[in-house]
């Protein structure tokens, strides 16, 4: 089985498999950062039914959305097409 690499950081690759990077701030995204202090165990935006409705859109990953010490999410819904480069 051949394989094919699609780069998702750019606009083909996004483009190629239907998916757009959307983001949020924060370790759960919506509330107040408490930063370390907080010690929950894991943020529910980890997991794949999270809501990320209201999650911005982000038209360049390397384009830097947060300063100083942060916590971002970033994520993309992707579909995977029948053929990639002709395989």
């Amino acid at each position: 089985m051949p394989r094919e690499t699609i780069y998702l950081g750019n606009k083909s690759g996004q483009e190629l498999v239907k998916g757009t990077w959307k983001y949020a701030r924060g370790y759960v995204p919506g509330l107040p950062n408490e930063g370390l202090v907080e010690q929950i165990e894991g943020s529910p935006a980890r997991l794949a039914d999270y809501d990320d409705s209201s999650w911005a859109v982000c038209g360049n990953l390397t384009e830097r959305n947060s300063h100083g010490f942060s916590f971002m999410w970033y994520r993309i819904k992707i579909t995977l097409p029948e053929e990639v480069n002709g395989h």
